[in-house]
């Protein structure tokens, strides 16, 4: 916010006219340095001469505030609203001192309980009118009723208009607009929201300003003003508007309250803070809002609690409050017939509850028009044949259930919507007004779950925009031309920002940036009918995705199917995943099927192999480094490999993977670290080394770094297998119908050994496990299942590995030679792995960038170990572009910058130059170079390791050639010895001591 000195000479000449406050009062400091109430402090102290009085962080609220409040002999306190309600009703306070109470609406009870033992104003300004606008002396006697923020302060006019900047009679809400000389300059940097709220005065001279506050008001008869909420705080519940501050003011005349405040989106919900020792029931405090407002303001539901929470600036925390408990307050009748249960059932879920009864009214529970037709259309998809009309006449379960139940019409021949198709009415009616409607939208911001992946949000919506035809459209003066399905291309529709490295504060205003950007590129006559802009926070946090829609082909109800078919169409681009590991025709280890009569428990045995700790050691540390994965990837190799070597062919190979399934970021905010329970996951992933030599050296550093990308290319870590196959089955099955693995593998990580045994209550080392059990019937799950562990010993760690498989289906000799194998493939592997520049990369370590695995092992030989491959920032590739603007790409690097050193006595060059390679190992962004790539976007290469490149030049040597080379000067100092890693192309400092 850019504020002018002169403002603040109109916010002490208030402060002196209202406070009068003298030199030896004592004033509070309770606001935040960086808060702009602490100028109202200021004025009210340091610029009067007075003491300014900073309060303890810890005596800011309550009982202890109201201590320091009378040790500290304060005369005039500026505190929030919220914290004037935490102090004990029974305190007392310092006899003579005022309080001004402001930043949010003042509470009834505030008044009822200080202003008649203390001087009390109700101070009211935003920021963008420079901290205070209007402030009313509540009087002694007040009696309740509407409490105003009372007329404007010194040098401020305030207006109340309507939509059409037209003043309303006193006693008509509309909004806030404040004048005069003590207005902000408006928000740096922001333009476009500064014109926004920043509007020309019409009642002022020309070119005066007046700030649109987004605050709703009325005048009273006394000529003052009365606030009524926020603008942007009002809510729509079945098709009314409500304003919260009208239900919150009479709540609080309710004896029993204290405090209130509403909330809602689709349910208008109170939450109530009783008075000491107070108490109501909610049918008490239903009955007493019904009794003075109209049916859509009364709450569906009560939530008591012992505070409003209130955020850093102590105003009430609306995100924060818990959500209500909105089990139905009847009798809870349950479904007496399955037309009942299903019915039920669905309004349960339409409408986002855990149950309902069916004498539950549908529109108390929360229902409006557009939730009704999401019912009519759930009924119909289960054979319940209802009509919107239905619900709003016969509005319970009951009821709707012994509607008649219709004839079941024949369901209508689809076909795609291809060609011309006649304007719609109010369409036509649009076109025909001849204005610009280019970026004439509808959005939303839709919540994606941690791991949402680009190209599954891309296949959604390829789904979406083919199954919805009004999407691909392009509008022309008299139709909507209509082109096939699969026509569209959805990639070129999805923006991704990367918000990793943002804090949540910032995502709203970064999402909106970018989603401001996306509306200017809508153009139905082009036929660019929608645009998605997805904010990634990364893996482990959830996302914000923004969707832009022409009001050509959008309307209200249609967010409801559009909302709903992006998320099913999201789930169904995971089940494809799922789908295509199973094409083709995968190994099988056995031609025979498992009969899971013959094939049980008892019937099963076991082959035993163990890798030694040289082996061990050095595969699960250094190879794993060295190639940037975990165990799991290691040893499925050495699996496909020896299953390869074993068939005779390197053919794909299906596996189930089993985890330990404690993926936090799939339900937000669990904590599984310390939850007891049985949360393992298993999912499939295809092995397949097809196209890799078996003869070619690198073989399985190749099939290592092939198999690494395999495993990670589940979602979530395969999580969602589970969730789509068990949890949320797919209505066609299609995923229970797939090809299912006949190999199991699961890796049990690694178990200490030795000393642990002699400490009290470690696991003690017993003369074999005592193990687990199970009933021999119970069927095998997979004709051979492969289970390893390491286990810590004095003389290292040892891979411990157990092939179990049914007697009748694998022979003991081919599980015996293929756990050979398994192990030789092992030692091929850490062998491989543990030459010098052995492993490195693959494309999965840089998500950023789309980068195939040739193209990688090209840049390492080029450059060296790699720590990140990334794209250029927009001015970086502004940048990079003009670096490379001229003969032969050798363009001049105008942006260059160069800093000079000048050190006096003598330089330790070996300490001058391992200082500044030091410098490179800290900073990544200084070792960054930058590689143009002929059919893609450029890449930001950043080496593992550079060092600075160095040229010492003794000027006592004579004149410094143009070659590089000085007299004197050593070989390896000369401007021509190499660092450890060359970057592509960039600019690197470089280092000369004179």
């Amino acid at each position: 916010m850019l504020v002018a000195h002169r403002p603040l000479v109109d916010l002490v000449a208030w402060a002196h006219a209202r406070f009068g406050t003298p030199p030896g009062d004592r004033v509070t400091q309770f606001a935040s340095p960086s808060f702009d109430v602490t100028f109202c402090e200021l004025a009210n102290s340091l610029f009067a001469g007075a003491t300014l009085v900073v309060v303890p962080e810890e005596e800011r609220a309550g009982a202890p505030l109201a201590d320091f409040l009378v040790r500290a002999r304060i005369t005039l306190a500026v505190i929030p609203p919220t914290v004037v309600a935490s102090l004990p009703t029974e305190a007392t306070l310092p006899a003579d001192m005022t309080l001004i109470v402001g930043t949010e609406a003042l509470p009834a009870e505030v008044v009822r309980a200080w202003a008649r033992r203390h001087r009390l104003f109700n101070a009211y300004g935003p920021t963008e009118a420079v901290v205070n606008s209007a402030t009313w002396l509540v009087p002694a006697s007040w009696d309740g009723g509407p409490i105003p923020i009372g007329p404007p302060d010194v040098n401020k006019r305030a207006y109340v208009l309507d939509g059409a900047l037209r003043p309303v009679a006193p006693g008509v809400l509309g909004e806030l607009y404040v004048a005069g000389p003590g207005l902000a300059r408006g928000y740096a940097g922001r333009p476009g929201t500064t014109a926004e709220r920043f509007v020309a005065c019409p009642f002022g001279p020309a070119g005066t300003r007046t700030y649109r506050t987004g605050d709703l008001a009325r005048w009273n008869t006394a000529g003052e003003l009365e606030y009524a909420g926020r603008t942007d705080h009002q809510i729509k519940i079945r098709g009314f508007r409500v304003e919260p501050a009208e239900i919150e003011a009479l709540l609080t005349d309710h004896p029993a309250v204290a405090r209130a405040d509403a909330a809602g989106t689709r349910r208008l919900v109170a939450y109530v803070v009783f008075e000491a020792g107070a108490s109501a029931p909610a049918g008490e405090l239903t009955a007493w809002v019904a009794a003075a407002l109209p049916e859509h303001l009364v709450p569906a539901a009560f939530v008591s609690l012992d505070t409003l929470p209130v955020t850093a600036a102590n105003k009430i925390d609306r995100a924060a409050l818990p959500a209500p408990d909105l089990t139905p307050a009847s009798e809870g009748t349950a479904p007496r017939t399955e037309r009942e249960r299903v019915l039920a059932d669905l309004v349960a879920e339409v409408l986002g509850l855990a149950e309902v009864g069916v004498h539950d009214s549908f529109f108390a529970l929360g229902g409006d028009s557009v939730s009704s037709i999401q019912l009519v259309g759930a009924a119909g998809r289960r054979g319940i044949r209802l009509r919107p009309r239905d619900v709003f006449e016969r509005r319970t379960v009951a009821a709707l259930a012994a509607v008649e139940q219709r004839p079941v019409e024949p369901a209508p021949v689809t076909v795609p919507a291809t060609g011309s198709a006649p304007l719609t009415p109010i369409l036509r009616w649009l076109v025909e007004r001849g204005c610009p409607i280019a970026d004439y939208h509808q959005s939303t911001v839709l919540r994606t779950p941690p791991g949402t992946r680009l190209d599954y949000l891309v296949a959604g919506l390829g789904q979406v925009v083919d199954h919805h035809d009004a999407l691909r459209a392009t509008l022309t003066r008299t139709t909507l031309e209509i082109p096939a399905p699969g026509t569209l291309d959805p990639a070129g529709l999805v923006a991704r920002v990367d918000a990793a490295e943002l804090p949540p504060e910032a995502h709203a205003e970064t999402l909106r940036a970018h989603a401001a950007e996306a509306a200017r590129a809508l153009d139905p006559f082009d036929g660019t009918m929608l645009r998605l802009v997805w904010l990634d926070a990364g893996p482990e946090r959830p996302g914000l995705l923004a969707v832009l829609v022409h009001h050509a082909v959008v309307d209200g109800v249609s967010w409801r199917v559009l909302t709903e078919d992006l998320a099913a169409a999201f789930r169904a681009a995971e089940l494809a995943h799922w789908r295509a590991l199973a094409d083709g025709d995968p190994f099988r280890i056995s031609p025979l099927p498992l009969d899971p009569a013959t094939d049980t428990l008892e019937t099963l045995r076991t082959v035993a192999v163990e890798l030694p700790p040289t082996a061990t050691g050095p595969l699960l540390t250094e190879v794993a480094d060295a190639f940037h994965t975990g165990p799991d990837a290691v040893l499925l190799t050495a699996l496909a490999l020896a299953l390869a070597a074993c068939g005779g062919r390197p053919g794909p190979v299906l596996v189930d993977l089993q985890g330990h399934g404690r993926v936090e970021q799939a339900v937000p905010g669990a904590e599984l670290s310390r939850t007891v329970g049985w949360f393992t996951s298993v999912h499939p992933v295809r092995l397949d080394l097809t196209g890799l030599d078996p003869k070619d050296p690198d073989h399985p550093g190749a099939a290592l770094k092939r198999i690494k990308e395999q495993v990670r290319a589940a979602p979530d870590n395969g999580i969602g297998h589970g969730l789509l196959r068990h949890f949320r089955p797919d209505p066609e099955g299609r995923l229970a119908a797939l090809p299912t693995a006949t190999i199991g593998y699961n890796y049990l990580s690694r178990f200490g050994a030795g000393d642990d045994a002699e400490r009290d209550w470690a696991p003690a080392a017993l003369t074999g496990s005592l193990g687990g059990g199970a009933d021999g019937r119970l069927p095998a799950s997979h004709t051979l299942q492969l289970n390893a562990s390491t286990l810590e010993g004095p003389d290292g760690p040892r891979l411990q590995a157990a092939f179990t498989f049914p007697a009748r289906l694998l022979p003991a000799d081919d599980v015996r030679r293929l756990a050979q194998l398994w192990l030789a493939a092992l030692e091929a592997i850490a062998t491989a792995g543990t030459r010098p520049g052995a492993g490195w990369h693959s494309p999965g370590d840089f998500p950023l960038v789309t980068a195939g695995q040739a193209e990688i092992e090209t840049i390492e030989a080029e450059t060296g170990a790699l720590t990140e491959l990334l794209p250029l920032s927009p001015l970086q590739q502004r940048l990079f572009f003009l670096s490379s603007y001229g003969a032969d790409g050798a363009g001049p690097d105008v942006y260059t910058t160069q800093l000079t050193l000048e050190v006096e006595g003598e330089v330790d060059a070996a300490r001058l130059r391992a200082a500044a390679d030091a410098l490179l190992a800290r900073h990544p962004n200084l070792r960054a170079a930058f590689r143009a790539r002929p059919d893609a976007e450029p890449l930001q290469v950043v080496p593992e390791r550079v060092r600075m490149p160095w040229r010492e030049v003794r000027l006592d040597d004579g004149p410094v050639p143009d070659d590089g080379t000085a007299p004197g000067t050593p070989a390896a100092a000369r401007s021509d010895a190499t660092p450890d890693a060359t970057p592509a192309s960039g600019v690197i400092p470089d280092a000369v001591r004179a």
